[in-house]
Formats: C-alpha cells, sequence, structure tokens
C-alpha cells in the first residue's frame, strides 16, 4: 500500500460561499501534479485508475475553488538572491497585508497564532536595502510594536514563490532604485 493510500480521509475547505471538500481522487491528482506539474490528464488517469475525462474535471474543480495553483516563480534554494522573513506584533495586520500588496520587496504575508501575529518573506539582490526596507516599513512605523528580522541562511528543499525579477529592486544599483516603489521603499532609498 503506497502513501496515497494509507491516508484516506476527507479534507474540507471553507471557500466563503461554502466548503470545498477534497477526497481521495482529488489529493492524489495534487500529489501526482506536485510530484510532476507536468503530467498530462492521461498519465494522472492511469496511475489513479480513473478516466482522462474524469481527472481533466477534477483538476477543472480544483483550479477554479483556488485550491490547486500551478506556479512558477523563483527557487530561492538555488537562486543568488537574499531572501529574509520579518515576524512583527502590530496592532492592525490588515494594514501591512495591503503594504505587502504594493511593496515590490514583499513577497507574501502570513497572520500567525503565536507570539508574533505576523511574518512577511521580504526579496531583494541587495541585504542592505532589506534591511532599510525593514526600517522604514516596520521599525518606523508606530502600529508596529516589535520586529524580528531572519536572514534565510540555508533552504532543505525547492523554495519557488513567484518574484518580479525585471523589478528596478533587483536590477538597479541600490541608489537608483526609487521610481516606482510604494511611499515607504521611497524613504528607505532615500535616505
Amino acid at each position: 500500500m503506497n502513501l496515497m493510500e494509507e491516508h484516506s480521509m476527507q479534507i474540507n475547505y471553507d471557500l466563503g460561499a461554502g466548503i470545498f471538500r477534497m477526497d481521495d481522487i482529488d489529493k492524489k491528482i495534487i500529489t501526482l501534479i506536485q510530484e510532476d506539474p507536468g503530467m498530462t490528464h492521461s498519465n494522472i488517469a492511469k496511475v489513479i485508475k480513473k478516466s482522462q475525462p474524469t481527472v481533466g474535471k477534477r483538476i477543472k474543480k480544483l483550479r477554479d475553488s483556488g485550491i490547486l495553483k500551478i506556479q512558477s516563480g523563483i527557487n530561492f534554494k538555488n537562486a543568488d538572491i537574499s531572501l529574509v522573513v520579518v515576524h512583527l506584533i502590530t496592532k492592525n495586520p490588515q494594514n501591512l497585508f495591503e503594504m505587502v500588496k504594493r511593496c515590490p520587496f514583499m513577497l507574501n504575508a502570513f497572520n500567525l497564532s503565536g507570539e508574533y501575529n505576523i511574518s512577511i518573506f521580504l526579496a531583494s539582490s541587495d541585504i542592505r536595502q532589506l534591511n532599510d526596507v525593514v526600517n522604514n516599513h516596520f521599525r518606523a512605523n508606530s502600529e508596529v510594536q516589535k520586529v524580528s528580522m531572519d536572514i534565510i541562511t540555508n533552504i532543505a528543499q525547492d523554495f519557488i514563490l513567484p518574484m518580479d525579477i525585471y523589478s528596478k529592486a533587483f536590477i538597479l544599483p541600490l541608489e537608483s532604485r526609487s521610481e516606482t516603489y510604494c511611499e515607504y521603499c521611497k524613504k528607505a532609498i532615500m535616505n
């Protein structure tokens, strides 16, 4: 019996408009796609012993629900790009989520349940610039009560995140990067 057969349970996701129920077939399909994103519907069908149209419908359902995304990006395990994670205690996490959407250095943010209530991944070709961005976005922000910045020095497995590698945050010298940033990034660059 393989791993896909051993774990027979249903996973439910609340998608706002209702609960999406992911069964064993969905989990098998997702597992195969994660192992080989280029695997054809026909090959998936052979492995899970279902018809190709069934697999196609399942994949469409998973994609339409937002559960399955196939996304290209930078593999930080192999890239020469500085990656940091910033942990924060803030009065208003939603304001920082909005900032993440505007700042070219910020890749994603997460609400947490522990000591810190938000974590944010940031990336740049220059670690000094990330420190400046953290100082101006978070340490100078009156809504942020505590900041911890950790430089990620090693990654165990492939870690792929989408990133605009043509952004001026990555291709211009540090002193020239003031044209396309949010208000906080402009402060960081101009100081």
